[in-house]
């Protein structure tokens, strides 16, 4: 998709999915909302909301689907080049295909705006709708025609309102969420095609499972008969995850899809989270106004600092790691390239000089429009200002994050957390690669924190609530002493 047309289509989405009912109702503040609601109802401003998500979901499937058929011409035309040994056609393809691969990500994420909207931000109930391998199902290779046939069923009633799963990187179960106003209620739907489907959802509607059996005894043929088995045994096993990820949700207890042991709720969220996302609107937004005298911003939070560029290069974000390096890490260093600059106008020959660069490139810094790719947190789009996002994703603006660990262990050292920096070859032996990627590395250490009886490797989901949430860590800091605190409860009960 050419940039012009990605930036349209963002542009066009993002209020239908962020504001469209309060941009309809005039709402500016908070107090605003209150007022509103208390005149027309919490339904009516509901469906308006889902007729934004209706309009705007519209959209992200026609692009998703673009998106889809475009990398899939591309993909073939990779292989005959590598084939052929062809690098300058190689080398065409491959950022093609990169940069098709982040649009998707982008407009999967606007959908993943919807789903959190829906859940009231309430993060353990999405997360209980993923699953291993979810997204890699392509909506090309999907009975697309029938999930928009069934979703268009529901969406023609004003009060309902049909999501497509796969249109998100965070549903991982069922084909539609279906939303109903007038009940306040919402279920997940499975749209099947085929006789043979459509009896199989018929006896897990009614649990009528003899049914199967007898008519597995009428087949003769083993492989009609085995086809069947796998059939049922697939949608069986879909049904039991759905069933599940909802009862998790009203009891607390469950089974992790990912590792397969048993997992128990404990609400961090009910601890408190701060945000420092206040500041990002108000850097960017600087940034853009006619009064600005530079094209970076760099702001310090409670352990880090954020770096916002507009019309990013390699050189400016190597600014942004001399500056880290300097005010940071070594605020009382010498620094080798002033001390050599005014000598010689070839200073990067000098080896202090070169050494000095070198470990400036390798402070390490987090690109937040990563965070499309990274399918278990609040979406981007709630934490930028929603009429520069689009720059954010075609490389005019840049947010880089620096992530001081130095001070977020002393932090958790004051918090009572006994954190230490331990060997992550030797903290994750005999752990499954699930459980391997969850934990953040740091060079080749983790952080481990916890109870002398008890200890906890810090994970990426606590982590990038910092970095793609801009959550405080003082906040992710007493979540953390909330999860020590209640897995010790729940083990001594």
């Amino acid at each position: 998709m050419k940039e012009a047309e990605f930036r349209k289509k963002i542009n066009r989405i993002l209020p239908l999915v962020l504001t469209h009912a309060t941009d309809f109702y005039g709402v500016k503040h908070r107090k605003d909302l209150a007022l509103i609601l208390e005149k027309i109802g919490q339904k009516n401003f509901t469906d308006k909301c889902n007729e934004g998500f209706k309009i705007g979901q519209t959209i992200i499937l026609d692009s998703l689907v673009s998106i889809e058929r475009e990398i899939l011409l591309l993909t073939p035309q990779l292989k005959e080049a590598r084939v052929a040994r062809n690098e300058n056609r190689v080398g065409e393809i491959i950022p093609l295909i990169k940069n098709l691969s982040l649009q998707k990500a982008v407009f999967q994420e606007l959908a993943n705006v919807i789903v959190w909207t829906i859940f009231k931000m309430e993060r353990t109930e999405i997360k209980a709708f993923m699953q291993p391998g979810m997204n890699n199902k392509s909506l090309l290779e999907s009975n697309l025609k029938s999930l928009i046939e069934t979703a268009d069923f529901y969406n023609k009633q004003s009060d309902k309102f049909a999501l497509i799963s796969d249109i998100t990187s965070c549903v991982g179960m069922g084909d539609l969420l279906v939303v109903d106003t007038e009940k306040n209620t919402w279920s997940i739907v499975e749209v099947k095609e085929g006789a043979i489907n459509e009896m199989i959802l018929e006896v897990l509607s009614k649990g009528n499972f003899s049914q199967i059996q007898k008519y597995l005894n009428s087949l003769t043929d083993i492989k009609d008969a085995t086809n069947l088995k796998k059939q049922f045994d697939r949608v069986v096993n879909q049904h039991k995850k759905a069933t599940g990820a909802l009862e998790y949700n009203k009891v607390g207890a469950g089974t992790d899809l990912f590792t397969g042991r048993t997992k128990k709720l404990i609400n961090l969220t009910a601890i408190g989270e701060k945000y420092y996302s206040q500041y990002i609107f108000k850097a960017v937004r600087k940034l853009y106004s006619k009064t600005a005298k530079a094209d970076e911003i760099y702001f310090p939070f409670d352990c880090g600092v954020v770096g916002v560029i507009k019309n990013p290069s390699s050189s400016k974000k190597w600014d942004f790691q001399h500056f880290i390096y300097h005010t940071v890490m070594n605020p009382n260093g010498r620094c080798a390239y002033t001390d050599f600059t005014e000598e010689d106008i070839s200073v990067f020959k000098h080896p202090e000089v070169r050494q000095h660069f070198n470990e400036l490139r390798a402070i390490p810094l987090y690109e937040v429009k990563d965070k499309v790719y990274c399918i278990t947190h609040q979406p981007i789009f709630f934490h930028i200002p929603k009429e520069h996002a689009p720059d954010l994703f075609t490389e005019k603006l840049a947010i880089y994050v620096y992530f001081y660990l130095d001070e977020f262990i002393d932090m958790c050292n004051e918090a009572g957390l006994n954190p230490s920096l331990e060997n992550f070859e030797n903290s994750m032996r005999g752990e499954t690669k699930h459980i391997r990627n969850s934990v953040v590395k740091f060079g080749e250490k983790c952080l481990v924190y916890g109870t002398e009886n008890k200890r906890f490797e810090f994970s990426n989901g606590l982590f990038f609530r910092i970095i793609f949430e801009f959550q405080t860590a003082e906040s992710v800091i007493k979540q953390m002493v909330g999860l020590v605190e209640g897995i010790v409860k729940k083990a001594d009960n």
